[in-house]
């Protein structure tokens, strides 16, 4: 479980929304696997620059661990959410 904490208009991509990862269970487990938790995890739309074909953003896993939307889902979670919000992300 993690929650909203931060919103970005003016990012590289049609509206985003940080997201309060890594928790504290998160750093424990990446402790036990000795990696790092990472971190700077956003909801976001699609890039406002593409720099593939419109498709490729429809096929592929291209957030390096973010979670991409469409311009209208986007749209509608920034409308819908606040700051706080809890979200639940399951594998």
């Amino acid at each position: 479980d993690y929650f909203l904490t931060r919103r970005r208009a003016d990012s590289d991509f049609f509206m985003a929304i940080e997201i309060s990862y890594p928790n504290s269970v998160d750093v424990m487990r990446a402790r036990e696997l000795d990696v790092e938790p990472g971190g700077y995890i956003m909801i976001h739309g699609q890039p406002d620059e593409p720099r593939q074909p419109v498709r490729y953003y429809d096929t592929y896993d291209w957030t390096d661990g973010c979670i991409a939307v469409s311009n209208t889902a986007m749209a509608d979670i920034w409308q819908l959410t606040t700051l706080n919000t809890q979200i639940t992300i399951l594998p």
